[in-house]
């Protein structure tokens, strides 16, 4: 994100002799994507949760970012972890359903914790 974001500003700059205006709306349209883009982070909408039962957490990716929509999955359904491109842990359930989180999220050391106690799918 911080690369497109500075590969944005360089191609506004580089217009800056042509329309100075245009390059002060394009930055702020630029930063008011990014902020929109990851405003989901700076809520509970990514936490995750686990119960003695289940567990519940983001289930989409969206973009280079984990999207709002959650699943709950039962324990007993994961059948593996691991890692996306961009650097999200992830679970996955027998039926392909996943839940992602981030070492960036509160409460991380937490889950990996209960998640390395849960053998049955590591």
């Amino acid at each position: 994100m911080a690369l497109l974001g500075f590969i944005g500003i360089a191609v506004l700059f580089m217009h800056a002799e042509q329309d100075g205006f245009g390059v002060w709306i394009g930055l702020l349209v630029t930063g008011a994507l990014l902020v929109g883009f990851m405003a989901p982070s700076l809520t509970h909408a990514h936490d995750v949760t686990w119960e003695s039962d289940y567990v519940e957490g983001p289930a989409h990716m969206f973009g280079l970012t984990l999207g709002w929509k959650r699943h709950r999955v039962d324990w007993r359904d994961i059948v593996k972890t691991g890692k996306t491109l961009t650097g999200y842990d992830y679970l996955e359930t027998h039926d392909g359903r996943r839940i992602y989180w981030s070492y960036l999220y509160p409460g991380f050391g937490r889950f990996e914790h209960a998640l390395r106690s849960r053998s049955n799918f590591r």
